[in-house]
């Protein structure tokens, strides 16, 4: 897949929050069962996941 790039936060949200949608939230999940190749601090965790949200024109980021 090749980068995804968008202006304005805007453009993530469904016809651009013309419809009344304002939110989007998109979540990855990371296998972490072989702890070996895991990241440090995350021994104790079988599944890592990742999710960022977009409102209002403000996004924030999840970790587990």
């Amino acid at each position: 897949m090749s980068h995804m790039r968008v202006s304005s936060l805007q453009e993530l949200i469904y016809k651009n929050g013309s419809t009344g949608v304002v939110k989007a939230k998109v979540t990855i999940v990371f296998d972490n069962t072989d702890k070996s190749q895991g990241p440090p601090g995350f021994e104790d965790k079988n599944e890592i996941t990742v999710s960022r949200h977009i409102c209002n024109g403000k996004t924030k980021y999840y970790l587990d």
